[in-house]
């Protein structure tokens, strides 16, 4: 079963990630800093969801990495964000099954080779 690891930039209660399958980050103390949050995904075999930029340049700058979803989409209010979310959540799952990185923007969904 595929795990996540919600940052602390994104929303602690979407619907769409309410199963025990989503952990968020403000629920696991031991977890401050970037470097801790991504040693932390690696020990624990999660999936990182985040809008922090900071991901990004660690995910190509490292060899061992865990999968990352960034959300590039700027500020939104909660509902929007919420709906966004739900409408593309299936893309983003699809493609984590073969790809490592992945950027939603609003308009579209690519990946990091």
């Amino acid at each position: 079963m595929t795990k996540y690891l919600i940052d602390e930039n994104l929303p602690t209660d979407l619907k769409v990630w309410s199963s025990p399958e989503f952990i968020h980050i403000l629920d696991i103390p031991e977890c401050h800093t970037d470097s801790e949050i991504w040693k932390y995904a690696l020990d624990h075999s999660l999936n990182i969801l985040t809008k922090d930029a900071d991901f990004y340049y660690r995910y190509i700058s490292t060899l061992r990495t865990p999968k990352i979803v960034w959300f590039k989409i700027g500020n939104m209010p909660k509902p929007t964000f919420e709906n966004f979310i739900s409408f593309n959540w299936s893309k983003v799952e699809e493609l984590l099954i073969s790809e490592r990185f992945i950027i939603v923007y609003r308009e579209f969904i690519e990946t990091l080779k």
